[in-house]
């Protein structure tokens, strides 16, 4: 029984698994869409000019700024915890053979970093 249970679950999440995933996007897409036209509706039944509701849509739609890149710096450091981690407990086991996937973790954070910290310079040096 066992048998065939693990084949059909892993036929059913690897084919649903992605089905999935692309519906909840289309599902997000197509609410976003609904509030932006109702918006849109109440704006004019206010009695709005074609101007201002362009501005209006503008604003919803300008994605918020994150910080000065703060989310890179945030995603290298916990990769880089995740490879550090990884590596420690590879080395605590005596299993060697995670250490490349941990070096590779790590240096993926690192290299995040690195991103954060360039940008970081680029913009010190850009408002001067």
């Amino acid at each position: 029984m066992q048998d065939t249970l693990v084949p059909i679950f892993g036929i059913v999440f690897s084919i649903g698994g992605p089905v999935l995933i692309v519906a909840l996007v289309l599902a997000n897409r197509h609410a976003r869409n609904l509030k932006r036209q109702e918006a849109v509706a109440r704006a004019a039944e206010a009695g709005r000019s074609v101007q201002e509701i362009r501005e209006m849509l503008d604003a919803l739609s300008t994605p918020p700024k994150n910080g000065k890149g703060k989310g890179w710096l945030r995603s290298g450091v916990i990769i880089a915890g995740g490879g550090a981690g990884v590596s420690l407990i590879g080395l605590i086991l005596g299993d060697n053979d995670t250490l490349g996937a941990a070096a590779f973790l790590f240096v993926l954070g690192l290299s995040f970093v690195l991103a954060w910290y360039l940008a970081d310079r680029k913009d010190l040096g850009s408002s001067a």
